[in-house]
């Protein structure tokens, strides 16, 4: 009356437990890789100051005329002296390549205040700029001549 050989089919539990762990640990591995880091928001972040610095100082050099960068502790704006009196107003923030300014750092990022003004030349006056984010420091030169790293 009873098969005995009956074929069953499905997983067994150990089975169903095995996969399941073998999936949370790819899944915990994975997400390291795809969280962005400190030091890959630090390397945002400076990115993108330093992209600003060039862009003023490339716009100063082909407009021919004086163009400051105003750091903030979260922001840094590019103004144009619109009339060419060498004072700039604080409405005379600049789009440049499609970004519009002021531009605000990722969240949590800190800039020191500073004010540098790139002649018809790109010259400026040196400085150090000092990004900070949770705790870590990175510094962000400005030579006289306008080269920023």
């Amino acid at each position: 009356m009873y098969e005995t050989d009956r074929c069953e089919k499905g997983f067994t539990l150990v089975e169903l437990i095995t996969v399941l762990v073998i999936i949370a640990i790819v899944a915990a591995t994975s997400t390291s890789f795809i969280a962005p880091s400190r030091t890959a928001q630090m390397q945002a972040a400076r990115d993108q100051i330093l992209g600003a610095l060039s862009s003023a100082q490339q716009y100063a050099m082909s407009r021919k005329r004086a163009i400051r960068v105003v750091t903030s502790s979260s922001q840094i704006d590019i103004q144009q002296d619109t009339d060419g009196d060498g004072d700039f107003s604080p409405y005379s923030s600049i789009s440049i390549g499609n970004i519009l300014y002021p531009q605000t750092l990722p969240g949590g990022h800190s800039l020191n205040s500073d004010t540098l003004v790139f002649n018809r030349l790109g010259q400026t006056s040196a400085t150090t700029l000092t990004l900070s984010y949770g705790g870590v420091d990175i510094s962000i030169v400005v030579t006289g001549s306008g080269y920023a790293y």
